[in-house]
């Protein structure tokens, strides 16, 4: 996803009217619920490796969308982490 965002970086420096900051704060509220979603459904064997660690870390400190999905997702990882 974000290879394919960042092909567009130049074009979109001539031709958007968005700031940059407004521009992610849209990707990351558009990608939140399915990332969410994909940290309770693979969160347990993800966090396994430091890298996926380190991934779902973010992605619970970034996304948008609600207290509801982190904490679930925070709970189906940390039963497998203990």
């Amino acid at each position: 996803m974000i290879a394919r965002i960042s092909e567009t970086d130049s074009l979109r420096a001539l031709t958007s009217k968005k700031s940059s900051d407004v521009r992610a704060a849209e990707i990351c509220s558009a990608a939140s619920s399915e990332l969410l979603s994909w940290v309770v459904r693979d969160g347990a064997e993800v966090s396994r490796e430091t890298g996926g660690s380190l991934v779902i870390t973010e992605i619970l400190l970034e996304s948008h969308g609600g207290e509801s999905p982190s904490s679930t997702s925070i709970s189906s990882v940390t039963q497998f982490v203990t």
